[in-house]
């Protein structure tokens, strides 16, 4: 293995850029409780162990007030932006096992999401919403490759 070779790897390891991951949601009107998702992962020239493929998912209340009037109790109103959130829900699900993902190929999982019959959909208000997330990611040794939070639309 040459210095650049040995360099291409070391960077992968400290940054997780080693794999790009994606996630789709395959269907959007879907008001079973189980919402199929795919996630797809491209591997870049350097193979990469994992020791599991894992999914997050969290839903989040967000509130956001704007100019709203409030008065400190020195008898002068200021006007402020409110803003709060609160996460409703959290889980993680292993999606896939240990095994090495071989440099320059593509892999893809199909989940069924179950989205428990008690928790909140998506919504959409003039000053709150209900948010439902998902992020994948690759159980590596060094820094994670992942997909970020990407938004899903969920009906109950």
């Amino acid at each position: 293995m040459g210095i650049f070779e040995k360099l291409k790897k070391a960077t992968n390891f400290i940054i997780g850029s080693g794999a790009k991951l994606q996630i789709e949601q395959l269907e959007k009107n879907v008001s079973e409780g189980i919402i199929p998702l795919k996630v797809r992962c491209q591997i870049s020239d350097s193979e990469v162990n994992v020791s599991n493929i894992y999914l997050k998912v969290r839903a989040v209340e967000r509130v956001e007030v704007e100019d709203y009037d409030f008065n400190h109790g020195d008898g002068n109103t200021y006007r402020e932006n409110i803003y709060r959130e609160h996460e409703t829900h959290q889980q993680k699900l292993i999606i896939g096992k240990a095994q090495t993902l071989q440099a320059n190929s593509t892999h893809e999982w199909n989940i069924e999401l179950p989205i428990p019959e008690s928790k909140y959909g998506t919504y959409k208000g003039l000053n709150a919403s209900h948010d439902w997330e998902v992020f994948a990611g690759l159980d590596t040794s060094g820094n994670d490759p992942d997909s970020g939070w990407v938004e899903i639309i969920v009906y109950n």
